[in-house]
């Protein structure tokens, strides 16, 4: 019988950035929590998927459905004039994909069930092109989705810079608006001031590592502290800022906060949610903070800043022993959670060890070899798959084309069938999700599920260098006087 990825009971499930979601509802910044439904592309409505149809029970605003009279209760049964096979939702965004590619604009056909009675709907689709035999890279097509999503990052960032999210307290801020000022760097746009990018800098600068008195906070026994995921997002934005600016105020934060990171590790070599003792569910380290810490880590010892390398070679150390035989990452190196591999994870501790300097590590082959037989199940990471979907494209990033073409096949389809009429990105429920009537991504909301997939397609741009291990100025030079001083502190 094959292991579960997220070896916790359901009630006891230890949720992305927060142990204690704010209640569903009206989130912090006014907005309705959504209900957990797929989304049927571009044209703006979602539902539910039901054996061979799509059950529509929302129609957005602005889009091609709405215009067409699609209508909540409607079935869609099949798309140009053919019925649905075996996945419909699939054969929707290809069918919007078609319809986008073609040399003339053309509606898209719906046979849709309503009352009873078949009828065709036809659906307006903006023409963006064909994608290009390098896509996503130099693809106008990608280009046009890509500038969709920043526009509608930059239209909902609010007045002090951060991007706004249903999470919950400062915590979730940082963490959501450095990932949104890395989607616009990686998009080739730099955080100068008065820009979307420069704002969120600006308010990372100001927030980041300073104390969190207004987001978590479940009551009852245990530490609700989730810092350590603001520390590592900052970390891995900030120093992407400082290579690219050359700003010494920025450098100093990084430093900061990479200080701050070594002295929250625990003793293990792991990294809990946050400081202060085991929380709500009795315990401290779940190795997915360890990626993104370690990432952030590597871009900052990229970067110049000397760190402890004894416990860089500690942390490491602790991921290798949750692991399997074969390479999967697991959830933590307790017994019951140890060995439960999961290709998210695995994708991101692989491209932390690359950032770090790694890939002649007998492990990271070995990973290597775990991500590439099951790059397919990304989607079905615990808890985010926004989160995995996207560690999956860093990692395919750094291994080479095999990878890279790979993750398109498994993910460029479904990764555009996430559009919505504003040009945001939005959640897609998963057995996970469904089971526990909790998805992290719909609540963490929609610029991070917006900012996770314009990273993961303009990687290839290679606009966040520090991060994803490509060549940078003065590195060799630094490694040599690195190599002939020995490592700093550390056993």
């Amino acid at each position: 019988m094959a292991q579960p990825r997220w070896p916790l009971a359901p009630g006891a499930i230890a949720l992305l950035l927060c142990l204690c979601l704010p209640a569903l509802g009206q989130g912090r910044f006014g907005q309705k929590q959504e209900a957990d439904l797929a989304n049927f592309g571009v044209i703006g409505a979602r539902g539910d998927v039901s054996g061979s149809s799509l059950r529509v029970r929302e129609v957005l605003e602005g889009g091609g459905a709405k215009q067409a009279g699609l209508s909540p209760g409607d079935e869609i049964v099949g798309v140009e004039g053919k019925s649905f096979g075996k996945d419909p939702l699939l054969e929707l965004y290809r069918a919007i994909d078609a319809a986008e590619a073609a040399r003339k604009r053309q509606p898209l056909l719906l046979k849709v069930l309503r009352a009873g009675s078949e009828t065709e709907l036809k659906v307006p689709v903006a023409r963006l092109g064909a994608c290009s035999k390098s896509c996503p890279n130099k693809c106008k097509r990608c280009d046009k989705v890509i500038k969709a999503g920043l526009g509608f990052l930059a239209k909902t960032q609010a007045g002090n810079g951060c991007f706004p999210t249903d999470l919950g307290g400062k915590t979730g801020l940082v963490v959501v608006t450095s990932l949104g000022g890395l989607a616009f760097m990686s998009a080739g746009i730099p955080p100068k001031p008065g820009t979307p990018a420069g704002r969120a800098l600006d308010y990372v600068l100001k927030n980041a590592n300073t104390p969190d008195t207004g987001g978590f906070g479940g009551g009852g026994r245990g530490n609700w502290n989730q810092e350590n995921w603001a520390h590592a997002y900052a970390l891995c934005f900030l120093a992407e800022v400082a290579y690219t600016t050359r700003r010494k105020d920025v450098k100093a934060k990084v430093k900061e906060l990479a200080e701050k990171l070594l002295t929250t590790m625990e003793q293990t070599g792991g990294w809990a949610h946050g400081p202060g003792g085991p929380n709500a569910l009795g315990y401290l380290e779940l190795e997915i903070v360890s990626n993104y810490a370690l990432l952030g880590l590597g871009a900052a010892r990229r970067l110049g800043i000397e760190l402890d390398e004894g416990k860089l070679a500690k942390a490491m150390a602790w991921i290798e022993s949750t692991a399997a035989a074969d390479g999967g990452v697991g959830y933590s190196h307790r017994s019951g959670q140890k060995g439960f591999g999961d290709p998210g994870r695995t994708a991101g501790a692989l491209v932390a060890y690359v950032a770090l300097g790694q890939k002649k590590r007998p492990f990271y082959k070995k990973m290597a070899g775990y991500y590439a037989n099951h790059v397919g199940g990304l989607p079905e990471g615990h808890v985010s798959p926004a989160m995995h979907i996207l560690a999956g494209a860093m990692a395919a990033h750094v291994l080479g084309n095999k990878a890279q073409k790979a993750y398109r096949a498994s993910y460029h389809t479904l990764l555009l069938g996430q559009r919505r009429p504003d040009g945001s990105f939005g959640s897609m429920p998963t057995k996970e999700s469904k089971q526990l009537s909790n998805n992290t991504d719909l609540t963490v909301g929609p610029r991070w599920t917006s900012a996770s997939y314009i990273l993961a397609l303009t990687l290839g741009r290679k606009n966040i260098p520090l991060l994803l291990g490509e060549k940078i100025k003065g590195e060799k030079k630094r490694k040599k006087s690195a190599k002939r001083e020995g490592p700093t502190g550390g056993k």
